[in-house]
């Protein structure tokens, strides 16, 4: 394989004509001489000026007449090379453009931004013009003789810096979209350098007819760029496209490297990827680590030689996207690479072990943190005094390592060994003062305070901060906003019931400050307020969040107005109390304010969008589904695209509707979403909580087939790579119980068991797991294994931080219920007096209420015993005392209830041929006890359990009419009439709605 040309990119691109390949050598000595003997015939600029009365005779001073004078020059110099008719330019017109170009680099008051950069690829584009125009009618030879071609690459290079400052310029300013940047979007100037390669369609590679010899240095400026642009999928798509190209051009001619992407288009290229944090984001990195691999084993050519920067890249990938543990062993795995290429990298440095430690701190692993001070303790072995100095030893740390470090400390809210490295780097900067604490290290200080909302000691470490920059000479040490806005924040999230009136202190003092200073900059913006804000909301004190973002409204200054994080704020704050129809409407006010041209569309995205629609899928509302619904068309119209929080807001508005095809809905949210994905919208691939959304949507159904599709999408998580979560594994455990296979409960539950025993401690099985299993073996009339369920969620209690409450054991009870065995009402009574003599040692609430009882005596009903009537009114005076020695909101749990009457009448009438006159007694209290409660309901229209629903009261009468008909009481018929009366009466009682309990 061919060996890489070296063009000379050494020296700086405009400051030295000399380094330029000479086009026409005569004419260009002329030009610079003709300018070299105008300089030289200029009179010397300062001469003292002698004093005249009419000093106002000049029209402006002469060192701006000689620019404005210059400019004007210029000006006419591009716009007669413009004008050149196609197929007219000579070599002494080339070398003009070259010496512009120059020009605009080494002078950029020549012409403004924006219009600078347009201009420089105007004069190329003129060139190119004019070699495709002769390509067909010049053979190539001559042409490259006559235009002097190729050009040298460093002016190519000028331009492309020129043009990539200016793109970071306005990515800066947040809008480094398509249709801001139109012909200067980094994919459009990839088909200019396409074209003055030679690689372009209209061009033919080979013929001599491009403005440049080939290089993989322009494609690597490109990549780079790309890397400002606001969308992240865009991004890598268009690096993609880039590199393909690439990769293309190089199978056509493999015998010239310089067409093959390089070491340094595949690090853009893992950069990009790792970048846009997107879930394959890692995998596409580890594939091109792959690659140049294989390139460098089949070549061996320095182009395809594994260097840090590449490692590093696969690093931050995975540290972004991958599972805490694969990212903490991958990036181990990698940095032993790293250390191997000391020696081999010339390249290396401090900064390749920085980026190290950000990975580390990024990725979510309990270790992360001190496997980045590991790498800082061996680089601070080379501060030693006497540390030998080898290739073999990491370079030596600089403050920045020490805030990196200490940040990731700060992110795991381990404040003390934040504030033992902190003291740690103040030792040594006594030695050595290129590490006394930087900013950064004190940044990472105060926000790690800020972390854990110890709001005094972030204030004291900003004092600190201020107090050393005054001693190292600085005076505006105390107005770095990023340092007060991290007091401001720590007492924003602190809890502190005076943290607003801490907040509005600190502006105060703020305020004082730029007064006295006489400082009318951006100090104390938007941002500062939202602080003040973000208490309010967080504290939920929407009255004084809602006068707060009045005060911002009313401002003249557009620096305090309200901006995209001030109305997010809003959003939020609605968002807390469950008031989704005060959300949307600041949404809406965002909306007009931005369409209105008042404000920004800086941060305004999807997040905006998404609050909202989870204030919907968490409303009680009747249409909540269908607003939540709107919001998302809504987003779609506006040209934001949704991303997996949207669609996951919106299934779950649907998955908990009460409309009756909430599954066909979700469903088809489902499918687009997926289908989506598939066509490479990585940022809608469906996570756990997508699949966890469709789940509870098919187990709120009632057909068997929505209740066995569960199985189905749980294989389907396995193919999509989705891991399974302790909340899907408790929704599928839900969908077995509602099928009556409690065998497979058990099954999942071994599973998630498993699972964690092995090591996944998100994995630790919850109550709602426990209870689960509980409802699936008493639905199925297993009392035994429902006893054994319970035995076992009291003793994990501890271990895993379970609780158990009434309805636990009532399961068991329940199971009881549901038997036909002989000894079921026997051995209900017994779990019933265990229960409560449990509920008198134990700290969680067990005590036995009306369904425990219920439960016991439906099971006593069910039995068909003699004494079943008689056990069961047993039951249900006790069940009266303890209801009367309930007092207030919870005395309903206790009083007897439609379930209670049903079952207890059941039990007396089917021990009829034994109890004779004295069940009719029992029956004649029931009914008086149930007139008593109709009687209260119709006269304080109170939500008791009297009034619940219409159809419980029908239900009742109807089923104690059917057991007295086919009892054998001698004045059943005396007794069906009363019966008949209180159900008339129950029938006039008004129904309430279901929500009153």
């Amino acid at each position: 394989m061919a060996p890489p040309s070296s063009p000379g990119v050494g020296t700086t691109f405009g400051r030295n004509h000399a380094s330029l390949q000479p086009i026409c050598p005569s004419q260009q000595q002329r030009w610079l001489a003709s300018t070299t003997n105008q300089r030289q015939n200029r009179k010397p600029h300062k001469q003292p000026r002698q004093a005249t009365t009419n000093s106002s005779s000049r029209s402006q001073p002469r060192s701006k007449a000689r620019s404005t004078d210059y400019v004007q020059h210029w000006m006419q110099r591009k716009n007669h090379f413009l004008s050149i008719p196609l197929g007219s330019l000579q070599p002494y017109d080339v070398e003009q453009v070259i010496v512009m170009i120059g020009n605009l680099r080494t002078h950029p008051r020549l012409v403004p931004l924006p219009n600078r950069v347009p201009i420089m690829w105007e004069l190329l584009d003129r060139l190119d013009r004019e070699v495709m125009m002769l390509t067909t009618s010049e053979p190539g030879a001559n042409l490259q003789r006559r235009l002097r071609l190729p050009l040298d690459y460093i002016v190519l290079r000028g331009v492309l810096l020129s043009w990539r400052d200016h793109v970071f310029a306005v990515a800066n300013a947040g809008s480094a979209t398509k249709e801001v940047l139109g012909d200067l979007h980094p994919m459009a100037v990839l088909s200019k350098v396409d074209r003055y390669l030679g690689f372009a369609a209209t061009s033919s590679p080979g013929s001599g007819a491009a403005l440049f010899e080939p290089s993989v240095h322009p494609y690597s400026i490109i990549l780079h760029t790309l890397g400002q642009m606001n969308d992240r999928q865009e991004r890598v798509q268009n690096g993609q496209e880039l590199v393909e190209g690439m990769m293309e051009r190089s199978r056509n001619n493999p015998q010239n490297v310089l067409l093959h992407p390089s070491n340094s288009i595949v690090y853009g290229m893992m950069t990009l990827w790792a970048q846009s944090k997107l879930p394959e984001s890692s995998q596409k990195a580890e594939e091109w680590l792959e690659k140049m691999q294989t390139w460098w084993d089949q070549t061996h050519h320095e182009n395809y030689q594994l260097n840090s920067n590449i490692l590093v890249a696969v690093m931050e990938a995975h540290s972004h996207v991958s599972h805490g543990t694969l990212a903490f062993d991958r990036i181990n795995e990698l940095l032993v690479e790293l250390k191997n290429l000391r020696g081999v990298d010339p390249n290396q440095d401090s900064i390749h072990y920085n980026r190290v430690c950000n990975a580390f701190a990024a990725c979510h692993h309990p270790e992360a943190a001190d496997a980045a001070r590991a790498i800082l303790d061996e680089m601070c072995e080379s501060l030693k005094p006497n540390a030998p100095q080898s290739e073999n030893c990491l370079p030596k740390p600089t403050t920045y390592t020490f805030s990196i470090v200490m940040s990731a400390y700060g992110r795991m809210a381990r404040i003390d060994d934040v504030v033992k490295l902190f003291k740690y780097l103040e030792g040594l900067s006594q030695e050595d003062p290129s590490l006394t604490p930087s900013t950064h290290c004190y940044l990472s200080l105060i926000w790690a305070y800020a972390k854990v909302n110890d709001a005094a000691n972030t204030e004291a470490a900003l004092m600190q901060m201020i107090q050393a920059k005054s001693e190292r000479g600085n005076p505006t040490g105390d107005l770095d906003t990023g340092a007060w806005n991290a007091v401001l924040q720590s007492w924003a999230d602190s809890g502190d019931p005076n943290a607003t009136e801490n907040i509005a202190l600190i502006i105060q003092r703020l305020q004082t400050i730029c007064e006295k200073r006489g400082i009318k900059g951006d100090v104390l913006t938007a941002v500062t307020y939202n602080k003040l804000l973000r208490s309010h909301v967080k504290q939920r004190n929407l009255v004084e969040a809602q006068k707060t973002f009045r005060w911002m409204q009313e401002q003249s200054n557009v620096n305090v107005k309200p901006d995209c994080e001030t109305y997010k704020l809003m959003i939020l704050a609605f968002n807390y109390v469950k008031e989704a129809e005060k959300s949307e409407y600041y949404l809406e006010e965002l909306i007009k304010e931005i369409q209105s041209g008042s404000m920004k569309k800086v941060q305004f995205d999807h997040d905006h969008f998404d609050i909202v629609i989870g204030a919907w899928a968490k409303s009680n509302d009747p249409k909540a589904a269908e607003r939540a619904t709107s919001v998302f068309e809504r987003m779609e119209q506006l040209g934001i695209a949704p991303c997996v929080v949207s669609y996951n807001s919106l299934i779950w508005a649907w998955a908990r509707s009460s409309n009756r095809n909430h599954v066909k809905i979700v469903d088809r949210i489902f499918q687009r979403m997926l289908k989506q994905w598939e066509e490479g919208k990585q940022f809608i691939k469906p996570n756990d909580y997508t699949f966890h959304g469709v789940l509870f949507a098919l187990s709120r159904s009632k057909d068997p087939a929505d209740l066995a599709a569960g199985s189905m999408l749980a294989k389907q998580m396995d193919a999509t790579g989705v891991p399974k979560t302790t909340n899907i594994y408790n929704t599928l455990m839900t969908l077995e119980s509602r099928r009556h296979r409690p065998d497979r409960v058990e099954l999942l539950f071994e599973e998630l068991k498993t699972k964690y025993e092995a090591g996944d401690s998100s994995l630790q099985p919850s109550t709602e797991a426990f209870i689960t299993r509980l409802k699936a073996w008493s639905r199925a009339g297993n009392p035994e294994m429902a006893s054994k369920v319970l035995r076992e969620l009291i003793a994990n209690a501890n271990d895993f931080g379970l609780e158990y409450r009434t309805e636990d054991f009532n399961c068991v009870l329940q199971a009881w219920s549901r038997t036909q065995r002989g000894d079921a009402g026997e051995k209900a009574e017994s779990g019933l007096h265990q229960m409560v003599e449990f509920s008198k040692q134990n700290t969680f609430d067990c005590r036995p209420d009306s369904s425990s009882y219920n439960a016991v005596i439906l099971a006593h009903s069910n039995t068909g015993m003699e004494t079943s009537g008689e056990r069961s009114f047993a039951l249900f005076k006790d069940l009266k005392a303890v209801a009367a020695q309930q007092i207030g909101e919870e005395k309903w749990r206790f009083e007897p209830n439609f379930a209670t009457y049903g079952s207890l009448v059941a039990a007396i009438c089917r021990s009829s041929k034994r109890l004779q006159s004295s069940g009719e007694d029992m029956l004649w209290e029931i009914f008086s006890d149930i007139e008593s409660g109709l009687d209260r309901s119709l006269s304080t229209a109170d939500s008791d359990h009297f009034v619940r629903f219409n159809r419980s009261n029908h239900s009742l009468f109807t089923k104690i009419t059917y057991e007295l008909e086919v009892s054998s009481f001698p004045n059943k018929e005396t007794l069906l009439t009363e019966c008949r009366r209180l159900e008339d009466m129950a029938s006039s009682i008004v129904e309430l709605p279901s929500s009153g309990r």
